[in-house]
């Protein structure tokens, strides 16, 4: 769970954040990325299409838990969103890792080798 100064919390950085923000989308998530700040932080939301409370939180969960594996923290302070959309509830979360480092890597963060946090993606 990110602490309460990891967060992006005021709906007028989210709009920043997607506005002046670079972001990159695949099937399962979109990344929106702001260098600006002085501390790194981030927020995740679902996209629109889930059903009820229990789908939305899982795949909220679901991305920020891969986000948290695959991110390697070498880069300096960015504000950054993470968009699941439905899609990745069905995707095994090996896969979602690899999504998610890829769009890292576009978006010029650092990921980590898989190879190296590759045992926490199963499952």
């Amino acid at each position: 769970m990110l602490r309460r100064p990891q967060r992006i919390r005021a709906s007028s950085e989210w709009r920043t954040v997607r506005r002046r923000g670079r972001c990159v989308s695949d099937a399962y998530s979109t990344l929106c990325v702001l260098r600006e700040g002085e501390t790194t932080r981030f927020g995740f939301t679902t996209a629109k299409g889930f059903g009820g409370a229990v789908p939305r939180n899982k795949a909220r969960r679901r991305l920020r838990e891969a986000l948290r594996i695959v991110y390697s923290g070498e880069d300096g302070a960015f504000l950054l969103i993470g968009i699941a959309k439905k899609e990745q509830l069905t995707v095994d979360f090996a896969a979602l890792c690899r999504s998610v480092a890829e769009q890292l890597q576009k978006l010029g963060l650092h990921a980590k080798a898989l190879s190296d946090g590759g045992e926490q993606c199963v499952g």
